[in-house]
């Protein structure tokens, strides 16, 4: 059914709790939603507010040493814009990727 994909594996429990972040990580996140590019932007209007089959996505989530574009914890879902104002290192991509897959994210 519409949807099926993404919730075939979700990520852990939402009552599960993380431990706190770094301060400095919250703020780097705080500033990239404040100056996202404009495909970040285009693309935040359509996820925000669970407009994507009611899934809920957080835009420049931080989850230490990444700061992930757009995130969907129910789904375990990351969203990466590449492009603009993104480095063009191909080799970091796929290590965040491994890494994330590691912790149960799949990426786009």
């Amino acid at each position: 059914g519409e949807g099926s994909v993404l919730r075939s594996a979700p990520a852990q429990s939402s009552t599960a709790h993380s431990p706190p972040l770094p301060q400095d990580a919250r703020a780097f996140a705080r500033d990239l939603r404040q100056h996202g590019s404009d495909a970040e932007q285009q693309l935040w209007f359509l996820l925000r507010d669970r407009r994507l089959g009611g899934f809920k996505f957080r835009r420049q989530h931080p989850l230490p040493p990444y700061t992930l574009d757009f995130y969907c914890h129910d789904a375990g879902l990351c969203v990466e814009v590449d492009g603009g104002q993104h480095a063009d290192d191909v080799t970091r991509d796929v290590q965040r990727d491994a890494a994330l897959a590691a912790a149960g994210v799949r990426t786009l």
